[in-house]
C-alpha cells in the first residue's frame, strides 16, 4: 500500500511491546474515534480506510492444512523456506501450531490492493 501518510498506534509502527504509559492513561494514547474524525476533517484528506492487525500472533492448527503448491518442505513435510543451503521452518507456537498474524481491511485498501502472484509468509 502507498498511502499519502498513515496514522497508527505506536504497536502499529513496530512497537510490539508497547503496553502504555499506565493504565490511566492507555485510552489517551489509542486512536480514538474523534481523533480519526478530526484528520479526515483536515484539508486536502479525499478517502481513506483502516486495516486491522491481531494484537499478537494466532496459532493455526497445522492438522487438516494443505500446504500451497510453490511453499518449500522438508523432509518431514514441514513448511518453510531455503535461505542458502539451510532450510527454516515457519515458526510455530509451543502447541506446534503455525504462527500467523491476522489483518483486516475495509473496503477503501481492498480496493486500493493490487495482487500479484506469488506467497510471501516471513
Amino acid at each position: 500500500m502507498k498511502p499519502d501518510f498513515i496514522i497508527g498506534n505506536a504497536k502499529h509502527f513496530g512497537m510490539d511491546n508497547y503496553r502504555g504509559r499506565n493504565l490511566e492513561t492507555i485510552d489517551e494514547e489509542n486512536l480514538t474515534e474523534s481523533f480519526i474524525e478530526y484528520c479526515q476533517g483536515l484539508k486536502g484528506y479525499e478517502d481513506g480506510g483502516r486495516l486491522y492487525g491481531a494484537g499478537s500472533f494466532v496459532g493455526v492448527k497445522q492438522k487438516g492444512i494443505t500446504i500451497p503448491s510453490g511453499i518449500e518442505q522438508d523432509s518431514s513435510g514441514m513448511p518453510g523456506e531455503y535461505y542458502g543451503k539451510e532450510f527454516i521452518p515457519f515458526n510455530t507456537n509451543e502447541q506446534g501450531d503455525f504462527e500467523v498474524y491476522l489483518y483486516g481491511a475495509e473496503d477503501f485498501a481492498v480496493n486500493e490492493m493490487q495482487v500479484w502472484e506469488g506467497v510471501s509468509i516471513r
